[in-house]
């Protein structure tokens, strides 16, 4: 079998084997030989980049993703160009499941994730969301305005520690492309489309809530939210956009994740959550109210392993994939691409277009039965031909009419077409570093699966049957790769570029000298000179003599020694001690780190040590040495939850707006790190259940449903409160160290007012004043007069009604009250009356006084009173005008008119005798 070496990325990035080919391009599993670690490299299709414009799109949209850091997001490490034109992003590799297999995996058994789980997942991925959609440019300050547009569970990665990683950000302008027949081609999976991207409607982040709805219910229910396969069926469903909740209510789903599911899926962009924060907030809400925690991560790790502890068939080796031609995967590739035209109409570009060619392949799978050991070889020989011609002619078909497609291009890395890359893989083995292929995990082709993973399937099954029954053919293999296995060993042996064959060759020959360095891969010089090979390295035979031992490696600065070999005795190096091997010597490169905070002098602690040091402050740390990162400072919480490691550029970090980190390249690995200080103010608001808004921000930053605790960074805020009922209120507050530490809220409500006369039938209003309030024992003003809305405060007050001609009235309004009537008594005026002879001046006792209201058609007089010994007779009557009539016998009755307007109170009445 020929050999040939792999070509590399620039010289680093190697190509171990193909994980999945998607509708973007081909996905691989390979490794960064400067830096030793996994990554996949994503090989971008050619035709979508065909014209400058979309190759300008796709730059641009791989910069902004490249610049995204968040522990819910697969990092992007570089962008190449090889020297075909072809672009590839290196990102990280995470070893674990996709959503989909996972999904795919407890239909198998039968089961449906747990709800805590689900919410758990859903949780993570709005954090990513957020984070994303609100992202700036760190040098320009403007919106980045990423939206992912392709949220499904294939591109929602789940690491076996419990991690939740959202993969193929930076693709989304490409995803949506005008034709020259004015067409729009979305290349996405159209069960979690959003209702705007077939209508044509405005895409933002509302979008990516909706779709990651969608895959939220499919998660909780164990059905997919459009389950047609028709396509035109399918983006009518879309269209229709209607919540089927009794499914919901069957699987006893809690109706606060009802109403979050209603609200992420609802077809107008305006009644959705506005971000993924919202989301996440009531997410937080739930957990915390059903579950024991929020972070579910190790349940989550454990749950996964269970879950493919028992059914290894869905865990496959990478060389499996590797044994089917390339044209079949890439005709599985493309399954799923959408066109919809202005008018309306929808068309889908399907690779397997023919009923016939399903059938085909589900007859073939259904015929390969287990043979008996009885069949004769004739008969198997023939059953093996037949079932070959039908494979072949099945296979054909699809290739056909995959290639008629005109818009369908095969991805190339050596610019050979399909079919001659089919017949060279045939008889070109590629030649990968043996170190790359130790470290390839058992979960690679799980890592990023097929987009069409049912289609996919049904295709693969085939040709393992296939595979199977040329059980000679195995067995020959397997002789072959023993053979292969011993003369690789030998070989290694004698050119150690293995750890397996340094090893057996330093127990026949020791070593003068071992040099093992953190991180490996270093070049050795002695005197200038380059040792052959990189460390781990044995040196079998040094001179006596002072030597310079230099030490290299890409991304750190240089390590010099001097080194001392005697005669006889044992090699020395200067300031360094030799492992428990006398001859082994372990050498750690260091990276520099900054560290500042905001404010600057905070004390700083590594590892949990107090540090000498206070911010701004740098220092160098070893490589391959955990490193822990806290900061306190006066006046605030101490922040911490930063983990680095130099070794491997990982990074964790519990808290993300607390923390600002940026990795400089270049010949030096460099880490600025910076601190960022916030203030824990405690709120005590009232009413209860009040969202607060920080700086003109639209999404809502808290509410006393999760928590009572306001987080501000450093510096001057304006915080809105809100609630339903009572008014916004605005208030501004100053971080520092002096800054508050509580903050007392009390809302304003409106409350509607009307006055009318006590002790009336009807409810006129007699339009009163409303003069003042009283709250906490302090008098507050108000100038107003009913029928009115008055501000008051959300707790309970006094408010006083004045008006001439009535009794004053004050009136208590407790918290709750938004309306209020209140009735006011007509004020009495106290009159004075005198009664006395006309002749004599002699007063008049035992002289009864009658009135009669003037603007009153009452003719029946009213006893006002009986005058004394003294002709005098004192009593009140109501604000008006009256007659009054004295009336004594023997004498003639008088009448006189009294106004209580009138500043003189006394009335006197002289009567004349009959």
């Amino acid at each position: 079998m020929q050999q040939v070496e792999k070509p590399l990325l620039q010289n680093k990035y190697e190509i171990i084997t193909k994980i999945k080919q998607g509708g973007f391009g081909v996905v691989y599993y390979g490794f960064d030989r400067v830096f030793d670690k996994p990554v996949a490299i994503k090989a971008i299709e050619p035709a979508l980049l065909k014209e400058t414009k979309y190759v300008d799109l796709f730059l641009d949209e791989a910069k902004n993703a490249a610049k995204l850091s968040h522990n819910n997001i697969v990092h992007i490490y570089d962008l190449v160009k090889n020297e075909n034109g072809q672009f590839f992003i290196i990102m990280e590799f995470i070893e674990g499941y996709d959503l989909g297999r996972i999904i795919q995996q407890c239909r198998k058994k039968q089961i449906i994730l747990p709800l805590d789980l689900s919410t758990y997942i859903i949780k993570e991925v709005c954090k990513a969301l957020e984070y994303a959609h609100i992202k700036r440019n760190p040098i320009t300050n403007e919106p980045l305005k990423l939206v992912h547009q392709d949220i499904s569970p294939s591109n929602l990665m789940i690491s076996l520690t419990g991690q939740i990683k959202l993969i193929d950000f930076g693709l989304a302008k490409l995803r949506i492309q005008k034709t020259k027949s004015n067409e729009i081609t979305i290349s996405g999976k159209l069960p979690y489309l959003a209702p705007e991207q077939i209508n044509g409607g405005v895409i933002d982040r509302r979008t990516d809530v909706f779709s990651l709805g969608v895959i939220f219910y499919e998660m909780i229910t164990g059905f997919r939210f459009i389950d047609s396969e028709d396509s035109k069926e399918a983006i009518q469903q879309i269209k229709k956009n209607k919540l089927d909740i009794t499914i919901l209510e069957k699987n006893n789903i809690p109706k606060s994740i009802q109403n979050i599911l209603t609200k992420m899926l609802h077809k107008n962009p305006d009644e959705r959550y506005f971000g993924a924060n919202g989301v996440y907030l009531d997410l937080i809400e739930f957990l915390m109210s059903s579950s024991h925690s929020v972070d579910l991560s190790d349940e989550l790790s454990d749950y996964i392993k269970e879950l493919y502890k028992t059914d290894n068939s869905t865990i496959k080796t990478s060389n499996e994939f590797q044994k089917t031609s390339d044209n079949i995967e890439t005709i599985l590739s493309k399954k799923g691409s959408v066109v919809v035209n202005k008018d309306g109409a929808q068309n889908l570009d399907s690779n397997l277009k023919s009923e016939k060619n399903k059938k085909q392949l589900q007859e073939l799978q259904s015929t390969k039965k287990p043979e008996s050991a009885t069949v004769s070889a004739a008969n198997e020989t023939n059953t093996k031909k037949h079932q070959d011609v039908e494979l072949e002619k099945i296979l054909t078909e699809i290739e056909q009419n995959f290639t008629n497609d005109s818009n369908v291009q095969p991805i190339s890395l050596t610019g050979t077409s399909i079919k001659d890359r089919g017949k060279e893989q045939k008889t070109i083995q590629p030649k990968i570093s043996q170190k790359a292929t130790q470290q390839i995990p058992s979960q690679v082709n799980n890592s990023f699966p097929g987009e069409d993973e049912d289609d996919l399937k049904t295709v693969i099954d085939v040709i393992r049957l296939s595979t199977r029954s040329h059980q000679k053919t195995v067995k020959t293999i397997l002789k072959t790769t023993v053979a292969f296995l011993l003369f690789f060993i030998a070989l290694d042996f004698i050119m150690q570029f293995s750890p397996v064959g340094k090893s057996l060759r330093n127990l026949f020959y020791p070593p003068a000298i071992k040099i093992s360095t953190v991180p490996e891969g270093a070049n050795v010089y002695l005197n200038d000179k380059r040792i052959s090979g990189t460390t781990p390295i044995s040196i079998p035979k040094i001179t006596p003599g002072v030597y310079q031992l230099t030490l290299t490696h890409a991304g750190f600065n240089p390590l010099t020694k001097s080194i001392q070999v005697p005669a006889n005795g044992k090699i020395t190096i200067a300031g360094e001690k030799n492992s428990q091997n006398e001859k082994t010597f372990l050498f750690r490169f260091k990276s520099r780190v900054e560290l500042n905070s905001s404010p600057t002098g905070a004390t700083v602690y590594l590892n949990n040590v107090k540090y000498p040091q206070r911010t701004p402050t740098s220092f160098e740390w070893q490589a391959g040495l955990p490193l822990s990162i806290e900061m306190e400072h006066d006046g605030f919480s101490k922040i911490g939850g930063l983990t680095l490691n130099t070794l491997d550029d990982s990074i964790n970090i519990k808290d993300d707006p607390v923390w600002f980190l940026e990795m400089a390249g270049g010949k030096t690995k460099n880490y600025n790190i910076e601190g960022r200080f916030k203030k824990f103010i405690k709120l005590k608001s009232i009413p209860l259940d009040v969202a607060w808004f920080i700086d003109g921000s639209t999404t809502p930053s808290g509410s006393t449903k999760v928590s009572n605790s306001i987080v501000l960074s450093i510096g001057e805020h304006e915080i809105l409160f809100k609630k339903q009922g009572f008014n916004d209120k605005l208030i501004t507050v100053n971080v520092d160290e002096n800054g508050p530490e509580n903050i007392s809220l009390i809302m304003d409500r409106s409350v509607h007012f009307n006055a009318y006369e006590n002790f009336v039938s009807d409810t006129t209003e007699i339009h009163a004043n409303i003069t003042r309030y009283l709250k906490n024992n302090k008098l507050y003003t108000i100038n107003k007069v009913t029928p009115c809305d008055v501000v008051l405060p959300a707790v309970d007050v006094i408010v006083r009604l004045e008006k001439d001609g009535y009794e004053n009235s004050e009136i208590s309004v407790s918290a709750e009250e938004k309306n209020i009537l209140v009735g006011m008594e007509i004020s009495k005026v106290a009159v004075e009356i005198f009664v006395q002879d006309a002749l004599t001046e002699l007063p008049l006792g035992n002289t009864n006084i009658m009135y009669l209201p003037k603007d009153n058609n009452q003719a029946e007089q009213i006893l006002f009173g009986t005058t004394d010994e003294n002709g005098k007779c004192i009593n009140s009557v109501k604000f008006g005008e009256y007659n009054f009539i004295a009336n004594k016998t023997g004498y003639f009755n008088k009448e006189l008119v009294f106004n209580t307007k009138n500043e003189n109170k006394i009335l006197e009445f002289k009567l004349i005798i009959q």
